[in-house]
């Protein structure tokens, strides 16, 4: 079925539901993918292991795929959003759960591997004994490379929340995802308000972290990209980046111009350096909003660049970048007395003397905390 046509809301706030999934599907088309909504598992098990095949997309639990888990329209869907060739090139699936007198803790191996089948997990997430009730767990996330960087994956996952709180009773929203994904900030992307401990899965899976949101923060953070991102004041600045291609642009770039035309360095000016595009986008946007003027790249050798040709008043920078580290945009920075503030998910991986002589906001973080660490940092 076509997204909009499927939806029956039964539960949760109509009105907030019923917005994201129509705005979020007009949007969608707006970028050129159609949104289904699907319950045959089977067809996402093949495109799983095609991609998985291809590396463009990590294993999926076997609580997807019908020859583990009894699948029904009861107990799992998946959004498929397929381009004008009808090519899938997004991907996003939910399976529901009823742990009434029960929690996830106890429900683990149900809960990734469907049947259970002897296989051995350890769970280091003590959120999972609180997590009970109705709760839908998200699953097979995967954008095709060529359509990413248009923010779908903060699109997609609250279309499909929206649709999951509409349908079922939904007390908690989680998922789990690869470490290395913490760290570029996805849980924050997918709207995720929460990170636990590891759970700890036999191979092809491994380690992966538990993000997980009571309803009502769901609903909190469904308001919010309402209000900042599909309202009149925000859908026109998503649709343009959900249409346009970011592929043909040189990402290095200064993308302060608006922030020059208002006149906004008389807060400080600020030497953005982050390789994620949609963190990059959302920490430029947050600082932007609070009258900085921001210049953002996604290199050493971009930030570096620029450092050469303008005064800044802070840095904020990830540590692991493509072509280095932060540390060697840092030293430059503190040589120009610059302030300094890390933002990055692998302070292990850098040296930590020359680490410890900077403030670090570790991954992920809201805006707000990314607001505030700068604010503190520019008035030390």
């Amino acid at each position: 079925l076509r997204l909009p046509d499927a939806l029956t809301i039964k539960h949760g706030p109509a009105q907030l539901l019923a917005r994201v999934v129509i705005q979020g599907d007009r949007l969608a088309r707006e970028a050129g993918i159609r949104l289904r909504l699907r319950t045959d598992f089977e067809r996402l098990v093949e495109h799983n292991r095609r991609e998985v095949a291809a590396g463009t997309m990590l294993h999926m639990p076997d609580s997807c795929d019908p020859e583990h888990a009894e699948l029904n329209p009861e107990n799992g869907f998946w959004l498929a959003g397929e381009n004008d060739a009808g090519e899938i090139v997004v991907t996003h699936a939910y399976r529901i759960f009823n742990w009434l007198g029960t929690n996830l803790a106890e429900q683990i191996h149900n809960c990734w591997f469907g049947h259970y089948r002897g296989h051995e997990c350890t769970v280091a997430a003590e959120a999972a004994t609180t997590i009970t009730g109705v709760v839908t767990c998200a699953a097979a996330a995967w954008v095709r490379p060529d359509f990413r960087g248009k923010h779908l994956s903060h699109l997609m996952p609250r279309i499909g929340k929206a649709y999951a709180c509409a349908r079922w009773p939904i007390d908690w929203a989680i998922g789990f995802i690869n470490p290395s994904n913490i760290g570029r900030g996805l849980a924050a992307n997918y709207g995720q308000q929460n990170v636990s401990g590891s759970v700890y899965y036999p191979p092809p899976w491994g380690e992966h972290k538990l993000v997980y949101t009571p309803v009502e923060q769901v609903y909190a953070d469904l308001a919010k990209f309402v209000s900042e991102r599909l309202s009149a004041g925000g859908s026109g600045a998503l649709a343009a980046r959900l249409s346009s291609s970011r592929h043909a642009q040189e990402v290095t770039r200064t993308s302060s111009e608006s922030a020059h035309q208002r006149n906004t360095s008389r807060c400080g000016r600020i030497l953005l350096t982050e390789d994620d595009e949609d963190v990059r986008e959302l920490v430029q946007e947050a600082l932007q909003g609070e009258g900085y003027a921001v210049d953002a790249t996604d290199t050493v050798a971009g930030a570096l660049s620029l450092l050469d040709k303008q005064r800044y008043d802070l840095l904020f920078t990830d540590g692991m970048l493509p072509d280095g580290t932060g540390l060697t945009i840092a030293g430059r920075a503190k040589a120009q007395k610059m302030k300094v503030v890390f933002f990055t998910g692998y302070a292990h991986a850098l040296a930590g003397e020359e680490l410890a002589q900077y403030p670090v906001l570790m991954k992920p973080a809201d805006m707000d905390e990314v607001v505030r660490a700068v604010g503190h940092a520019m008035h030390a």
